[in-house]
């Protein structure tokens, strides 16, 4: 692999387009700034010394501080690469603008669809315990009234599977962007509705069933909301503390990660960032919108890339071949698309693969301008977050993308 063919791969990442289109708007404040570097703790073993992510500190910082500069619509951005244990971070922004506040690296965030790899894994994890299978039917394993809701709204539960819940080739419409349900308009309408999953269930229900089971990739929360719904059942608990359980987040060093409203914050919780919908500060609106297994959880750029790491190095699952089932691409999903994104990934359970000349790495992004990706081949990855859901015309990721690229592909550590 040349130092080339990662700069691509890593920019192909980084480099999705805007989630929403948006109009410019003004900021006069200065945005703030900090850079650190730091290697790991347990369970992540650092392997080398930081001097080599050092030298990429002041073009990040900058890379950083001209994204705020040219793109109104950005209050904040936070990013962190590690390069085989070292870390490399940086921030600009204020992270709490009633306050003034500048944001932190170590800012807690809502991760939003990142929340899907967290479920598919717990999923994965109870399979590997025989509490149902991968090709299962999903029928037992749902309360009666979201059987009877998926009937009403012309599926046939007992035909539809796990895999395909994770895969995103149910053919469940997708309750958050579906055609014609308008759920982001009910959302800005009554931004402090509280909303249950059933609530959301049956809003897709009002929407016609995309392709028959397995025959297609269609991005649906809705089958995320479903597959949370599988694990309380099969848990006999909240999604918050099962995925806890299952995930064991003590031993990966998972410090900052909860569900939100459903688990308290934990003690030492570093504030919650300020997210933004254009010029829409997100911050009170009801975490129920977003909590039910497709988005719910507050996490840091720390413990995203705790999580991935583990995945990828064999601490999450008992068995490889649990990852490898992660991992399989159906073949409806070799070219697909994430709403908002025209990047080209491959989709597997919950996580998204792009290649370029041998090079694999393994990705999610989250609504609120969040993503997080891990190249094993590496042993390196990046989390960041802009705090924004719309981005100007102005924004552009390749600005830190490429420094991320080439701290992850230099070799002289």
């Amino acid at each position: 692999m040349t130092m080339r063919n990662g700069h691509r791969i890593i920019l192909t990442l980084i480099s999705s387009g805007a989630l929403l289109a948006a109009c410019s708007t003004s900021r006069t404040e200065s945005p703030p700034d900090t850079v650190s570097v730091t290697t790991t703790s347990n369970p992540i073993t650092t392997t080398t010394q930081p001097e080599g992510l050092r030298a990429f500190a002041t073009q990040l910082q900058n890379a950083v501080t001209t994204d705020l500069e040219r793109d109104p619509q950005l209050r904040a951005e936070i990013v962190q690469i590690r390069v085989r244990g070292n870390n490399l971070s940086a921030a600009a922004g204020i992270g709490d603008p009633q306050t003034g506040t500048p944001i932190n690296p170590s800012a807690s965030f809502r991760i939003a669809s990142v929340t899907k790899t967290f479920v598919a894994a717990a999923t994965l994890k109870l399979i590997e315990v025989d509490r149902f299978g991968v090709d299962d039917s999903i029928e037992p394993l749902i309360p009666t009234s979201l059987n009877e809701a998926l009937t009403r709204g012309g599926y046939q539960p007992r035909i539809i599977t796990v895999r395909q819940l994770l895969t995103h080739t149910s053919g469940i419409v997708d309750f958050t962007f579906g055609p014609g349900l308008d759920y982001v308009g009910q959302v800005m309408a009554d931004p402090q509705r509280v909303w249950t999953r059933q609530d959301q269930v049956d809003l897709a229900m009002l929407g016609e069933p995309v392709a028959p089971p397995g025959t297609t990739y269609h991005y649906s929360d809705t089958g995320y909301a479903l597959l949370g719904a599988i694990i309380e059942q099969a848990t006999g608990d909240d999604l918050g503390a099962s995925l806890r359980s299952l995930l064991d987040y003590e031993g990966l060093g998972l410090n900052h990660t909860y569900l939100e409203l459903i688990e308290p914050a934990p003690e030492g919780q570093s504030p919650r960032a300020h997210q933004f919908f254009g010029e829409l500060d997100t911050f009170d609106w009801s975490p129920t919108i977003d909590l039910f297994g497709g988005g719910g959880l507050v996490s840091t750029l720390d413990d995203l890339l705790n999580f991935f790491t583990a995945l990828h190095e064999g601490n999450v699952f008992s068995s490889e071949s649990s990852l490898e089932l992660m991992h399989a691409i159906p073949e409806t999903n070799t070219d697909v698309r994430v709403p908002g994104d025209p990047t080209p990934y491959a989709a597997g359970a919950g996580i998204f693969r792009s290649d370029l000349n041998g090079v694999t790495c393994w990705s999610h992004e989250g609504f609120w301008g969040v993503r997080v990706g891990y190249c094993p081949e590496l042993d390196s990855g990046f989390a960041l977050s802009i705090s924004q859901a719309t981005r100007s015309v102005e924004y552009n990721p390749e600005l830190v993308g490429t420094v991320i690229a080439e701290a992850m592909t230099t070799r002289s550590r």
